[in-house]
């Protein structure tokens, strides 16, 4: 059964950050940044604490998240917290959540507080020896990756809805390391 939804307090030390963080009062501001990936298990359930730059907070901007050794999931999200990410997990599993802005940087921050977990959770360290970054340009950052050129003809708009850094060369080559 699903137990109750709660801040996590998770432990820094077991989370892992990839790209440009910094701190601030609120938690970790992903400012040119990519992820944050957490292990865990004894939840069935899992969201994340968090909120997006003035800009986009009504609007929203995109996310792309990643459980365990699924597909990746991309989703609008505003302010609004916690936003959850999966249910009926399996709570005497271990499982490992990826979450992050798979817009450019120059759309905005967002903040990650918490992740949103049952109570009763054990975090567990991450067992990734490798960490892949990669800094680049409007390619690297997945610009006008929504698109499909040949079904759709072309791309009448630019902007976050057809962004994804996640449908990179960057980000299938991190998959291959397993990173």
């Amino acid at each position: 059964t699903t137990g109750h939804v709660q801040t996590a307090n998770y432990p820094a030390d077991k989370l892992q950050f990839a790209g440009r963080w910094y701190d601030s009062n609120d938690g970790k501001v992903n400012g040119y940044g990519q992820h944050v990936t957490a292990r865990f298990t004894g939840s069935d359930q899992v969201g994340i604490f968090m909120t997006a730059s003035p800009t986009y907070s009504q609007s929203g901007l995109y996310f792309d998240y990643k459980i365990d050794d699924g597909e990746w999931q991309r989703e609008k999200i505003s302010n609004g917290s916690p936003h959850m990410l999966a249910s009926g997990l399996d709570r005497h599993q271990n499982h490992t959540v990826t979450f992050g802005r798979s817009n450019e940087a120059s759309d905005g921050t967002f903040t990650f507080t918490d992740w949103a977990l049952d109570s009763g959770l054990t975090s567990l360290m991450l067992d990734r020896p490798l960490l892949y970054e990669a800094i680049g340009v409007s390619i690297t950052a997945g610009f006008m990756s929504e698109c499909n050129a040949q079904t759709h003809g072309g791309c009448s708009t630019t902007g976050v809805a057809t962004t994804n850094v996640y449908k990179t060369y960057v980000r299938h080559l991190a998959d291959h390391w397993l990173t």
